[in-house]
């Protein structure tokens, strides 16, 4: 055999063997740099072990609550289970339906939950706020938020805690039209963090 084919074929080995090796590196780069900006693998979005259960109700105090509900009702009025079983009139195929979802996060470990189902709708909300007042892990939510690189979410801060307050002012903010059963529509300025608002012009 030639010494010149030899020493093409090394050459050729070593330069293949380079180039898996730098492919190699970039593809350890890519894993990492993706789990570094996972927001699931943020702090805000991890439990928090051994922590206590929730208090739950007790059982004469729901019974008394579920007595005073029902009291309440009006004949006639359709029930929660008969409102969830109804047929909806919604069309998601229509593109002038929009849905703002205003997430207000304090100390819990929940955005990514929160988030995610949020974005697995089968008409996943046109914007998702959140909004962090005082929150002691502004920090590590905005870090969170940030991770899913999501032009729909906007952060919503302030350095003071405005309570419910601020929650009800921001739900305002949402410019959200409703189609009316006459034909017309009409703007509407009432909501509460964490509903989503549904609209169509």
């Amino acid at each position: 055999m030639p010494e010149g084919g030899c020493l093409t074929r090394c050459l050729t080995c070593s330069m293949l063997i380079m180039l898996s090796g730098v492919l190699l590196l970039l593809v350890l780069h890519d894993l990492r740099m993706a789990r570094a900006q996972d927001p699931h693998l943020n702090p805000a979005c991890q439990a928090i072990p051994n922590m206590p259960p929730a208090e739950k109700m007790s059982l004469p105090r729901r019974q008394a609550r579920q007595r005073l509900y029902r009291s309440r009702v009006r004949p006639g009025q359709p029930t929660l289970d008969e409102l969830l079983a109804s047929e909806s009139s919604f069309d998601p195929q229509r593109k002038d339906v929009s849905v703002t979802a205003i997430l207000n996060h304090w100390s819990r470990h929940t955005i990514c939950k929160q988030i995610d189902g949020l974005r697995a709708q089968t008409f996943p909300p046109t914007y998702i706020w959140v909004c962090l007042f005082a929150s002691p892990m502004a920090d590590q939510i905005r870090a969170a938020v940030r991770a899913y690189n999501d032009s729909r979410i906007a952060l919503i801060e302030a350095e003071y805690n405005f309570k419910y307050y601020g929650r009800f002012q921001l739900a305002l903010a949402a410019q959200v039209r409703l189609g009316a059963g006459q034909g017309g529509s009409e703007r509407v300025r009432a909501a509460g963090c964490g509903l989503a608002r549904l609209g169509a012009a």
